[in-house]
Order: C-alpha cells, then sequence, then structure tokens
C-alpha cells in the first residue's frame, strides 16, 4: 500500500502540475498539507480519488482557505477531523505574519481517515510554526493520545520540527518562546514520544525542506514498528513547493 506525504505550499502556481506528478506515482493514500480549498474541490470533481478535508487556515475570503486534504483510492468507512489543540496563545509570527499580513488564522485540525478492509487508520496533519517547542510537542502528543492502538495508524504530514537548536535560540523571540521552549531539544523530545508510542521514523534523519539547514526534516510519515516498509524515497522534484513529496509503500 503506497503512501504520500506532501505539503504542496498554498501559493504554489505549479498546483496542477505537481498534482499530475502525484497521479503519476499511483498512490493509495495521499496526504496534502496547505492545499487550497479549490483544488480540493477540483480533485474531488475529477473523480479519480475520494477527498476528505478540513481547513488548515481561515481568510476573510469565504473558500479561500488552505486545507488538509487526504485523497484515497477507496472508500473510507469513517472520516473525522480531530481539534487537537484548544490553548490560547499569542506570539509576533502569528500576529504580524499571520493575522495582519496574510489575513488567515490557524485551526490546529487533522484529517483522520479509517479503511475497514486492512484495518489502516490514517492521520493528516500540519502542525504550527508559530508557536514555541513545548506547544508544537504538545500538539503532536494530543494527536498520539487520540489514537486507537487496536488499528494500524499511519501518521503524514508536516509537522515543522525544528533540527536545529540555534535555529530556535535566534527564532524563539518571534514565536512566543518561553524559558522551556529554548531548554528542549525538540529532535530528542519528539523521537521519545515516537518510542512512547511505538512509531518509526521512516525519514529519520533526511531533508525534507528546500533548505537542508537548519529546517532539516518538517515532514513526517510515522510507522507502527514491525510494519514492513517495502520502498521509501523523497523526490527531488518540488514542483513550487518548499517541501519535499514523501513516498512510502507498506506491506500491510
Amino acid at each position: 500500500m503506497k503512501f504520500i506525504s506532501w505539503n504542496v505550499l498554498n501559493v504554489n502556481k505549479k498546483l496542477r502540475r505537481l498534482l499530475d506528478f502525484i497521479y503519476k506515482q499511483d498512490p493509495d493514500v495521499v496526504c496534502l498539507q496547505e492545499l487550497p480549498e479549490s483544488f480540493a474541490e477540483q480533485i474531488r470533481d475529477e473523480g479519480e480519488y475520494h477527498v476528505e478535508y478540513t481547513y488548515d487556515f481561515v481568510t476573510e475570503s469565504p473558500h479561500a482557505g488552505a486545507t488538509i486534504c487526504t485523497l484515497s483510492k477507496k472508500s473510507p468507512v469513517r472520516s473525522t477531523e480531530i481539534s487537537y489543540f484548544e490553548k490560547g496563545y499569542s506570539t509576533l509570527m502569528d500576529t504580524l505574519i499571520y493575522k495582519k499580513l496574510r489575513k488567515t488564522t490557524e485551526l490546529h485540525k487533522a484529517v483522520l481517515t479509517e479503511f475497514q478492509e486492512s484495518n489502516i487508520v490514517v492521520i493528516n496533519a500540519r502542525l504550527s510554526c508559530a508557536i514555541g517547542t513545548c506547544d508544537r510537542l504538545e500538539q503532536f502528543e494530543n494527536i498520539l493520545k487520540t489514537l486507537d492502538k487496536t488499528k494500524i495508524n499511519i501518521l503524514c504530514g508536516d509537522f515543522n520540527i525544528m533540527d536545529s537548536r540555534l535555529f530556535n535560540i535566534l527564532t524563539g523571540w518571534g514565536r512566543g518562546f518561553r524559558k522551556p521552549d529554548y531548554l528542549t531539544n525538540e529532535r530528542k523530545t519528539f523521537d521519545k514520544l515516537c518510542e512512547e508510542y511505538g512509531f518509526v521514523n521512516v525519514f529519520k534523519g533526511q531533508s525534507t525542506h528546500m533548505l537542508r539547514y537548519p529546517m532539516k526534516q518538517l515532514d513526517h510519515i510515522l510507522v507502527p514498528k514491525g510494519v514492513s516498509v517495502s520502498e521509501s524515497f523523497i523526490s527531488r522534484f518540488r514542483n513550487g513547493s518548499d517541501h519535499k513529496m514523501l513516498v512510502v509503500s507498506l506491506d500491510i
């Protein structure tokens, strides 16, 4: 079973080409982040994939927001959204860049889809980069806590985990960092959570962003321990996105 995860960049002018590139890979499930709603509806109208999405960003203009969108060849038996962060916050990045400049608001929601015939649950999410390290790790753990351990859970998305502590130190002032955020090793804490909940980070240590440093592995596909990975690769073709496409084939 083939899975793709990709943050496609909501202002990407090459989205049509990017989507055609995805179709050529013939995936069973595709997890997209920052997909404009108009493209989610276009994919639905084309009829090649079942489409489930929720809003990631909303704007002042109706239907102009970005979505977390999951595509699947087979119709899911269940699809729902997960609200994984209810805590109020105010950071310089969120206030100036998101709200005032872009006129957008983050909703902190993920898409969960379940497929009956294979007992598989796929969670698609984009964690915020406009908050502190501890809050982002809390977002991740909140998603983990919702999982049914009797299912085969696959977690996909742009988790915005920063591998560079120096980058966090230099930019923390704009993202509302407090003392614990500066002291936390984000990658190590993330790895511990994966270990605690029984997940393997398929692309651990690999670069998924156009900038190898300091934004190294922002994007992830996490699979349960014991699930066999028959193929995995990161495409070098970005097709207008600032992130790379992740592809994993699992023997399930």
